[in-house]
């Protein structure tokens, strides 16, 4: 074998990701102890610092709402998506007054 060869075999191998001095093989054990994302991290530097990272997105509210399947009629349906923008927090407050006054 050549060394134009020989150069070919080893870049080939460097695209296939088999490690090296920096990078070794993990082992059966290691595969199966390993931690993931933010759990990992937080082993490495501290859970105080890891959880200002896990703050991401949205607040949590105390009782949060609740998703569930209601069937209507096609032209009920209609006429409350036709209402615009906002209309599950309208038909919300219409429900929640008909149970205040008993009527649900």
């Amino acid at each position: 074998m050549n060394e134009k060869d020989k150069k070919l075999i080893m870049k080939n191998i460097d695209k296939e990701g088999i490690p090296d001095d920096e990078t070794p093989e993990w082992s059966d054990v290691e595969f199966r102890t390993a931690k993931r994302g933010l759990d990992g991290l937080a082993e490495l530097v501290g859970e105080n610092i890891v959880c200002t990272l896990r703050k991401a997105g949205r607040p949590k509210v105390m009782n949060p709402k609740k998703n569930g399947t209601l069937r209507l009629s096609h032209d009920l349906w209609e006429t409350i998506k036709s209402s615009g923008r906002g209309y599950n927090l309208r038909v919300e407050n219409i429900l929640r007054e008909a149970i205040l006054q008993g009527k649900l």
